[in-house]
């Protein structure tokens, strides 16, 4: 599986190296695993957000609780439960976002190396050969229909 940091940083080098395995699908992929990825930082920005608004009004409401003074937490409180409402809807957005990315990313297939011929199967060379070719006086088998 390829790291989505690489993907972000070197798109244009991923697109290249891509593109050599001969399908046009994977610079689609590409373009659309680069917006999801926009799309999943901003929504753990958001989240982080929240959570640290609930973190730093948390301890008010219980001071003023502690104070007496209910009437003034009541708000916050019901703010804070607004603010849990959408952390919640932010956390499920994120976490379908990062699942659509998974799936996404387990679909690409590796970086070929520098040296492989671009286009598919059909485009790979021969690059040594070693011994001869045995003759055999009889068909062979495939290994899957001797076992």
């Amino acid at each position: 599986m390829l790291d989505l940091k690489l993907i972000r940083d070197e798109p244009e080098r991923v697109r290249e190296r891509l593109s050599v395995r001969g399908r046009a699908e994977y610079a689609a992929t590409l373009d659309a695993l680069l917006g999801l990825d926009e799309e999943r930082r901003a929504l753990i920005s958001e989240v982080d957000n929240l959570r640290a608004r609930r973190n730093e009004v948390s301890p008010q409401v219980g001071r003023l609780k502690q104070a007496g003074r209910h009437d003034e937490a009541e708000p916050l409180i019901l703010e804070m439960r607004e603010l849990g409402e959408q952390m919640a809807t932010a956390e499920k957005q994120r976490d379908d976002v990062e699942n659509r990315v998974r799936d996404l990313l387990m679909n690409l297939p590796n970086l070929p190396e520098l040296q492989v011929p671009a286009g598919g199967e059909d485009a790979n060379q021969v690059m040594r050969e070693w011994g001869a070719e045995p003759t055999y006086d009889f068909a062979p088998l495939p290994h899957w229909e001797l076992g």
